[in-house]
């Protein structure tokens, strides 16, 4: 059960179209009886009314969506933030010159509203970053940066004009390690030595969830590979819900 302040309103899972984490998270936590509300950027952005104002106590909103479903941001307990951008079928209605101008302006809009959840009592995972939506997202070499930092093996890293603008891809981890709040979940379980260095990264990153790429063999201790940039809680099954669960009720 999520707690007795999001008990009295509802939970909102923010998340781009066709999110199958997104819509694998509200099923099981309906399962449990939560109160939860699934809304996509399309959702956000396209057929909405907007209400939003800033005075001297912060910004306060108010927006219906096309389907009807209206959100007033003191009717919200929780947040579940995976939102990554102003969807492109919204922006193709826009007038080319006003294409960067209106993107920009609904990226602030949603930062505001995101925000001043916080301040009515919402707690929001996560929090954005002014360059993405659903926080700040990393260049493999600060995350490898990192999880050196955070006492976190990993193999020697070299940078190159052909890598990857982000961490390699989950086929190509052999374990992973999923931190949820101080909750550190595996499969194969990890040493408490390595839990503790992934609960560091998570700190360092400033981030509630973070999906851990590891590679792992008998005879070696699990070196960093990677970060998933959107975490896969499906991967830990009801384990990943029980410890979302508590951390949404903080």
């Amino acid at each position: 059960m999520i707690g007795h302040a999001a008990a009295r309103r509802f939970g909102l899972i923010l998340c781009e179209p066709g999110d199958p984490v997104a819509g694998w998270v509200d099923q099981q936590l309906r399962r449990r009886g939560a109160a939860t509300q699934v809304v996509t950027t399309e959702a956000l952005c396209s057929g909405s009314r907007w209400r939003h104002t800033v005075g001297p106590a912060g910004a306060r909103f108010d927006v219906v969506l096309a389907d009807g479903r209206r959100i007033h941001q003191e009717d919200v307990g929780w947040v579940l933030n995976r939102l990554v951008q102003i969807p492109s079928s919204y922006l193709a209605r826009i007038e080319q010159e006003d294409v960067e101008y209106t993107e920009q302006e609904f990226r602030a809009l949603l930062c505001s509203a995101l925000h001043s959840m916080c301040r009515t009592g919402a707690h929001v995972v996560e929090l954005p970053h002014p360059y993405v939506l659903a926080g700040r997202w990393r260049s493999p070499a600060e995350w490898y940066l990192l999880a050196t930092r955070a006492g976190l093996p990993h193999r020697p890293w070299r940078w190159h004009d052909t890598m990857p603008k982000s961490c390699p891809a989950d086929n190509e981890w052999t374990s992973w390690a999923l931190v949820i709040g101080d909750i550190v979940l595996s499969d194969p379980p990890l040493s408490e030595d390595v839990r503790s260095a992934c609960r560091r990264l998570a700190d360092l990153a400033e981030v509630s969830l973070l999906h851990i790429g590891l590679d792992r063999s008998p005879d070696t201790s699990p070196v960093f590979t990677g970060i998933m940039p959107m975490a896969d809680l499906r991967v830990a099954g009801d384990r990943a819900i029980d410890a979302l669960s508590k951390v949404l009720s903080r």
